[in-house]
């Protein structure tokens, strides 16, 4: 279960949906909301996270802050780094890793 040895595989699938609902955040209308799927694969088992922005106009904020913590996580959790912290990432990467991370330690 989970063995220093184990072969550990982390996927990211991004995703866009079309919002039709009015919503009008700081005075522009949303139009789409953004997330991701992590998917984490180890010993046979699979997990899943979403990390989800409410709205693109958040998900653009920090492109830079938000890919340099999934490259993070993902490299950190795919070597079994046992030293894994989740305090150091975005914390809606880290509430995605957490997720998908439950999933395959169960």
């Amino acid at each position: 279960m989970n063995s220093v040895n184990s072969q550990r595989q982390a996927k990211l699938y991004r995703y866009q949906l079309p919002m039709d609902s009015g919503v009008i955040l700081r005075d522009n209308k949303v139009e789409r909301k953004i997330g991701y799927i992590i998917q984490l694969e180890c010993d046979g088992k699979s997990g899943f996270g979403e990390v989800a922005h409410r709205y693109q106009a958040l998900a653009k904020k920090m492109p830079n802050k938000l890919a340099s913590s999934f490259s993070t996580g993902l490299e950190l959790w795919s070597h079994n780094n046992p030293q894994t912290s989740f305090d150091e990432l975005y914390p809606s990467v880290a509430f995605g890793l957490s997720s998908s991370d439950d999933g395959v330690t169960r």
